[in-house]
């Protein structure tokens, strides 16, 4: 758990205002407090107070040392203990700043355990502050506020090992709450009977940037958070190691809009001994029979190594019975999902009428399942389009001999979507390895990649009477028709200007799937534009004993990256078997180190240079140059 708090704030004291010193002034907190009027500062001094604090209709300053040194220290020296005898703050009509305080051991046989309030005209700023240890025996372990009126914020403080009967361990929020935390890190906290392990808000506002919101439980939804007809917005942050027993190992948002941008999702999971789980990582549930619409935007983020034990291991979205008039817009962007795992449905799932979908610039790679899709499924009605995506050593393990669906992408019942621009490539299945086009499905395939050793890298099928349909144009598909299980009732349209030639990846063991500068895929999509995910991304090469690759000129390609800090990545390609060095030299054609210098066989080659010179110090920010000999080829 990280244990630094860092004072990004410059506190200052009014000089009209009254400083009252605790206990110098008075012998308690809370006497200070009643001796405070407006803008006045309660200023505690190091020790460990066993106090239940009420502050009520005072606009007041209530802090550490912290604010005078700037001492960070003085947080863990400033304790308000609230011996589990009640809430340790509760606040009403009030609007204090509470900085660089230990707010621990409160008990609530109701609300908030920490700190409680609510149903007023309230603002409660938590600065630099820790909140450790406080129970609740029924909302809001750590902090609790209710009201539409109620303004939380919080800033670089930490929030761990609280406790909540029902919702919000850490933080709970409600009735129209605006709550807003940064650079706060929230961790190992518990609902343990029902939801919301580090946060939980309903019918709430809650924006949260820069945060650490890791180890937390949930047994029900939510793990690390829990969202209610709210709206949350998520950027520049890390969910990790969350954990719930039903659905959303890191998230459970029901009938919420949902806005994240560069977020961390890694090693989530979901046990399901409920029996019904779903989203290791997050799992999006819409429920409201009366909204109209609903938005969902997901960019730049990671999700990885998230489990579950039943349902979709990274990311979940679907719509509840009752909901089919209310729109649901996803936008997912610049996303990875690598590593996620599931019984069923590995990476993504998205189901439900009247839900439009846009999945770009997307890599699904790495994600295991025994059944059913392995990387993204599409089902029950969605529209949408998958374009610029890599989807590469997805791995469905087991036949689905109930369905028999399985693949990497999997698309059925109803669902119309264009998969435009992706590689989908080395992934596994019994069934369909690439794509798998169920009953109902509508799919059409434009400037795609389909390569793999498996038999069937596309089935189309038809499920109770209602084909699949699939329509496919200016791709490369691997051995062209015959690769295509279609049944007798579903339908292929097989368009101008598709291939069934070797793509010649530049570097595909390497999980490089650039295109080399001889690829047939190279300018032959619609309109002269290059097919798959990637353009060009090194010399040409050629095809040799199942597509191993060899250059068939000598190459040294741009280093990556560049500029780099602290490694960076040489890649070069012997056409031939050769006497190889590689050396790197500075501006004035001095050695600064020799990467590689012995006889190499025919083939690409990566070698990493760790920015070091041969006497193992670091080299200075400069411009530097690579050579490659080899035999009488010399390039620079």
């Amino acid at each position: 758990m990280i244990r630094t708090i860092i004072v990004s704030l410059l506190f200052a004291i009014s000089l009209s205002a009254t400083v009252i010193n605790v206990p110098a002034d008075q012998a308690t907190i809370q006497a200070g407090i009643d001796a405070a009027d407006f803008a006045d500062t309660v200023l505690v001094h190091p020790g460990t107070y066993i106090e239940n604090l009420n502050i009520v209709g005072k606009n007041l300053t209530l802090a550490s040392l912290l604010i005078t040194t700037y001492d960070t220290s003085y947080i863990n020296q400033t304790i308000i203990d609230g011996g589990q005898l009640s809430s340790v703050l509760y606040f009403s009509n009030a609007a204090p700043k509470i900085i660089g305080l230990t707010i621990q051991n409160g008990h609530s046989s109701d609300y908030g355990g920490g700190i409680r309030g609510g149903w007023d005209n309230s603002n409660i700023d938590l600065f630099n502050c820790v909140v450790r240890n406080n129970t609740a025996e029924n909302e809001g372990g750590g902090i609790w506020v209710w009201g539409s009126n109620i303004t939380l914020n919080i800033q670089n403080s930490e929030i761990y090992a609280n406790t909540a009967r029902r919702h919000g361990g850490g933080v709970f929020a409600n009735a129209g709450a605006s709550v807003n935390i940064d650079q706060t890190n929230i961790v190992g906290n518990s609902a343990i009977e029902q939801s919301g392990g580090g946060i939980s808000s309903w019918e709430s506002i809650t924006a949260i940037s820069n945060c650490s919101i890791n180890n937390n439980y949930a047994y029900k939804y939510g793990g690390g958070i829990r969202l209610q007809e709210a709206e949350l917005t998520l950027t520049n942050s890390t969910m990790e190691g969350n954990q719930a027993d039903c659905q959303g190992g890191a998230i459970a948002p029901r009938s919420s809009n949902l806005l994240m941008t560069n977020v961390s999702f890694q090693n989530n999971s979901i046990t399901d001994s409920c029996g019904y789980g779903a989203g290791g990582a997050i799992a999006i549930f819409e429920q409201d029979t009366v909204l109209t619409e609903r938005t969902i935007e997901i960019t730049d983020c990671l999700f990885s190594g998230n489990i579950s034990e039943n349902n979709t291991g990274g990311l979940d979205i679907r719509k509840g019975s009752g909901t089919d008039s209310v729109t649901v817009n996803i936008t997912i962007g610049d996303c990875e999902f690598i590593d996620n795992s599931a019984v069923k449905r590995g990476g993504m799932q998205v189901t439900g009428v009247n839900t439009y979908l846009a999945v770009e610039n997307c890599s699904f790679i790495g994600n295991e399942v025994l059944s059913h899709t392995s990387a993204l499924g599409v089902y029950s009605g969605v529209e949408g389009v998958i374009s610029n995506c890599i989807f590469a050593n997805n791995v469905s393990s087991l036949n689905d001999t109930l369905f028999d669906q399985s693949g990497a992408i999997v698309i059925t019942d109803r669902s119309n979507i264009g998969i435009n621009n992706c590689t989908i490539v080395d992934n596994q299945s019994d069934v369909a390895s690439g794509l798998f086009v169920g009953g109902g499905g509508n799919v059409t395939i434009n400037n795609s990649i389909l390569w793999s050793d498996e038999i069937y890298p596309i089935k189309v099928y038809s499920w109770e009477g209602v084909p699949g349909i699939l329509a496919i144009s200016y791709s490369d598909i691997k051995d062209g028709l015959d690769s295509i299980n279609v049944d007798s009732l579903s339908l292929l349209t097989w368009s101008d200007g598709n291939l069934a030639e070797n793509p010649l990846f530049c570097y595909p063991e390497g999980g490089i799937y650039t295109l080399a500068s001889n690829s047939p895929c190279v300018g032959s999509g619609g309109g002269g534009t290059d097919i798959g995910a990637f353009e060009v991304g090194c010399g040409p090469t050629v095809s040799i004993k199942k597509d191993q690759i060899v250059p068939s000129e000598y190459t040294l390609d741009q280093n990556y990256p560049n500029p780099f800090n602290p490694s960076t990545t040489l890649r070069y390609g012997l056409p031939e078997e050769a006497n190889v060095s590689l050396v790197i030299y500075d501006v004035r054609g001095q050695v600064v180190q020799t990467l590689e210098s012995r006889h190499q066989s025919a083939g690409w080659y990566d070698i990493i240079w760790n920015g070091e010179t041969t006497d193992g110090k670091t080299i200075s920010t400069g411009i530097y140059f690579a050579r490659l000999v080899a035999d009488d080829y010399s390039q620079v």
